[in-house]
């Protein structure tokens, strides 16, 4: 009879408990971004406004990338600072970490891109995305890069829903939202900054 009042009691409990640990995880991965919009905040600063390119060269690729130039201004390298390019969600994390830059329309897609990337220069920074939870679907692992879903939406590298469905989002002004999914990949209210910036 007492274990079987425990079980129930469990079964009650289960999917609370369940919801509470995704809710903990989604506050530390917030928490990830957040620490990257300081970092990001500080290089525009140091660089005249000019945001930091996703890559530093075309092929063959070589460092520093995104990653690398914002971990500077955390713990110096992208080796001392990985717990904040990692999703505490993922358990493959891709070398770069799990967060993808919005590299299609908001940040140089490489180095010479740059001198024209600036923070100034974009009009709706509170409602462009910067970074993102993303995941590349072929490999489990997560990713670094994403393309725009508009005119990318059947590659295997995307924005990830891995919250509970639910996405972190962090915007060009610094501030982190938690948005459904399929907003994300819908791109709502133009996130993505594909039709204007």
């Amino acid at each position: 009879m007492v274990v079987a009042i425990v079980g129930i009691l469990a079964s009650l409990l289960m999917p609370s408990l369940q919801k509470a640990r995704i809710v903990s995880i989604q506050a530390v991965c917030i928490n990830n971004l957040k620490q990257q919009a300081i970092a990001l905040e500080m290089y525009v600063g140091d660089y005249n406004d000019i945001l930091p390119p996703h890559m530093n060269t075309s092929g063959p690729y070589t460092g520093p990338y995104r990653p690398d130039q914002l971990a500077v201004y955390m713990n110096g390298t992208l080796e001392n600072s990985k717990e904040v390019f990692e999703c505490p969600s993922v358990t493959n994390h891709h070398k770069l970490g799990d967060y993808s830059d919005n590299h299609f329309h908001v940040f140089p897609t490489k180095t010479v891109d740059a001198p024209g990337m600036t923070m100034g220069s974009y009009t709706r920074p509170s409602e462009l995305m910067s970074h993102v939870d993303s995941e590349d679907h072929t490999t489990g692992k997560g990713a670094w890069w994403v393309p725009c879903p508009v005119t990318h939406s059947g590659l295997n590298v995307q924005a990830s829903g891995r919250h509970g469905g639910k996405t972190s989002v962090l915007f060009l002004d610094s501030h982190v939202e938690s948005m459904k999914h399929s907003n994300v990949l819908g791109n709502k209210d133009d996130l993505w900054g594909h039709f204007t910036r």
